[in-house]
This record gives structure tokens, sequence and C-alpha cells, in this order.
């Protein structure tokens, strides 16, 4: 139950499994704060898709050639501004990854997306993870819009699926 403790890995991964056969390749597959882990990364090219993984602003990185980390902060520290780049997200030694990093804060928002994905530099842009906006619309659909699907005590998919 998503209200209960427990580790979520297993449920990631079966989530991905179940939905791999109607997920053509080479999608992206968009996760918010909090979704970012290297594991998760890894299955989700795994299954020939790639990741858009959005980080936490308190993170670390390494630009090529670096030996010192540095404060995802530092990439766009003021509204109106944009990087990509090639990176090693710095989460320890066993959570190291190395990707693209897509910072962009628009004029407006209160925070930058800083996302990392495997797409080359120049095949990606920050601003594609705007593309998460319908999902967003649909949970206030499911949950606080009306429905309280969070509150339902069904278990069979079958009967969500007439909803």
């Amino acid at each position: 139950m998503a209200n209960q403790k427990g580790a979520w890995q297993p449920h990631w991964i079966a989530l991905l499994a179940d939905v791999a056969d109607v997920v053509p390749p080479s999608w992206l597959v968009l996760a918010d704060r909090g979704r970012y882990a290297r594991w998760l990364f890894g299955h989700i090219q795994q299954r020939g898709w790639h990741p858009y993984l959005r980080v936490q602003r308190q993170g670390w990185f390494r630009l090529p050639g670096q030996a010192r980390g540095r404060a995802l902060t530092t990439l766009v520290p003021t509204a109106g501004r944009t990087w990509t780049g090639a990176v090693t997200c710095c989460k320890g030694p066993r959570g190291r990854l190395a990707g693209t990093m897509l910072a962009c804060w628009e004029v407006g928002q209160a925070a930058p997306w800083l996302v990392v994905t495997d797409l080359a530099p120049a095949d990606a842009a920050g601003a594609w993870y705007g593309l998460r906006a319908w999902i967003e619309a649909g949970f206030k659909d499911i949950k606080r819009g009306g429905w309280h699907g969070e509150q339902t005590q069904m278990r069979d998919p079958a009967r969500v699926e007439r909803q």
C-alpha cells in the first residue's frame, strides 16, 4: 500500500516490467524529485528507454576531468538560466552516475529543474521535463480533484479501469 513503510525498489522494478510490452523503445521516462536512484536509472535503460530523472538541488556533481565535486545549485544560480553538460552525479562511491545534467530555471519558477539523463547533451533539453505537466493534471483528477483514489479500498485493477 502507498501509505505503508517498506522498500519501494521491488515495486518500481515490477512496474517497469508490467509496462515493458506497451511502452516503445527510446521513450523518455520522467520522474519527479525523490525518485532518482542509480538502480532506477539502470532499470529504465535496460528496457531501452531513456531516464529523465529530476534530482534534488542539494546534490553534487563533477565535470569530466574534475576531481572535486560542485553543488548542483551552482549550475543555474538564478532564474532565466539553463545549462546542459556531461557530469558524474556524486552520491558517494556506490551512487555515482555518469550522464547528462540538464539545468533549467525559467523566470517565474520557484526553483530550477535539475534532470539527469542518458541522452547526449546535444540530444536533450531541460524544458522537456515540462512534459510532466499533463501527468500532474491526471493526479489532480484521480486524487485531490474529486475522486480521491488514494482513499479507496480497491485492490482489483479492473475496478479502477471502469473509472
